[in-house]
């Protein structure tokens, strides 16, 4: 399967090619919410249903449970609050703190709570966006330059501090 999709605001897209197949699927919606129909998946099913090949779970050994280690991060928000741009797309992001948690804004979205995945990382999602990874950059004086941001559709994107 060959796949392609897009986003922008609330709309999305999707495009599967089956070359085997002689199947292609296009998707277009207005309405940021529908992968949650899973109905480009109903439609291949429909289609090609004894062609499709089920995901094995990845093997774990019987009784075995994973524990994940608490990890705790020093309490450096503050670090990472400011303004931020990019070149390449012309716009910026603003940090501030609210409590315990770092707070991402952006002229066309609403605060976005970051979840601490590291201890410059940060991962992140919300109702007018998609879920993204972000890692601030630092200098040699440990002070805080930019960050880069990735999704589905883009890899290490930078951001410069401004402010």
């Amino acid at each position: 399967m060959i796949t392609h999709g897009g986003h922008t605001a609330a709309f999305r897209t999707f495009m599967g090619r089956f070359p085997d197949e002689h199947l292609a699927i296009i998707a277009l919606s207005n309405d940021e919410h529908n992968e949650r129909l899973n109905a480009r998946w109903q439609i291949a099913d429909f289609y090609i249903k004894d062609k499709l090949k089920e995901e094995k779970p990845s093997a774990t050994i019987p009784g075995q449970s994973i524990v994940k280690p608490i990890v705790a991060y020093p309490n450096n928000l503050k670090d990472f609050t400011g303004g931020y741009y990019s070149d390449e797309l012309s716009t910026s992001y603003t940090f501030a703190v609210r409590g315990d948690t770092l707070i991402m804004t952006h002229l066309k979205l609403e605060g976005i709570e970051l979840k601490r995945v590291g201890g410059n990382k940060f991962s992140g999602s919300g109702p007018e966006t998609f879920a993204f990874e972000m890692e601030f950059l630092k200098n040699e004086n440990h002070a805080v330059t930019g960050f880069t941001i990735s999704n589905f559709g883009v890899k290490n994107l930078k951001f410069m501090k401004v402010k």
